[in-house]
């Protein structure tokens, strides 16, 4: 019978024979544990920018400390209404009628809400990243009480009108988006 205990046969290649020498087992293990460790943060950390339901401004601070689970967003994007879907609303309706503060001058102005979506305004697809389109998407989820918990009916027509008259929205009072941070949040709020 053997005195040795199990696991004693390989101590002298863990242990250094020099005293002076630094053990380069544990470094190893130290690395490997503060891998590991960012891996996990990073599977247990949210994505910012999900298609949860956020406001606006709440999009801007990217707030992180929620609490619970975030509720998943059901509003769409332009193509679904696009499709073949049914609308709450007439398909006919002028972008003008819906977003009262399209000026004359603006190029969605002889457009219907279809059209806009089909994408029939040309400058809205080649210089302003479909903005047009994401804002229609956005009136006819408000409509359908699929985005009325982040993005009401009121806050939906401020944003484009303002969008309208001035190529920006102001979220907050230091903030400002253009075309494409817009579409950025609509992106991220609609599936």
């Amino acid at each position: 019978m053997s005195t040795e205990q199990p696991g004693k046969e390989n101590e002298q290649e863990i242990l250094p024979a020099d005293p002076g020498l630094k053990n380069v087992s544990r470094r190893t293990f130290t690395k490997a544990g503060l891998a590991a460790s960012g891996v996990l943060m990073t599977l247990s950390s949210r994505s910012v920018l999900a298609c949860d339901e956020i406001s606006p401004s709440g999009f801007v601070s990217a707030n992180q400390s929620r609490h619970g689970d975030p509720k998943p967003s059901h509003a769409r994007r332009p193509p679904y209404w696009n499709g073949d879907c049914g609308w709450p609303v007439n398909k006919n309706v002028n972008f003008r009628d819906v977003f009262r503060s399209c000026p004359s001058s603006s190029p969605y102005y002889k457009y219907t809400c279809a059209q806009v979506l089909a994408g029939d305004v040309k400058i809205d697809t080649e210089r302003n990243y479909c903005v047009g389109q994401y804002f229609v998407a956005a009136y006819l989820n408000a409509c359908s009480g699929w985005s009325e918990d982040f993005l009401p009916m009121p806050k939906c027509l401020t944003m484009c009108n303002e969008w309208l008259l001035t190529g920006i929205y102001r979220p907050t009072a230091n903030v400002s988006w253009n075309s494409s941070q817009i579409v950025q949040y609509f992106q991220n709020t609609q599936s």
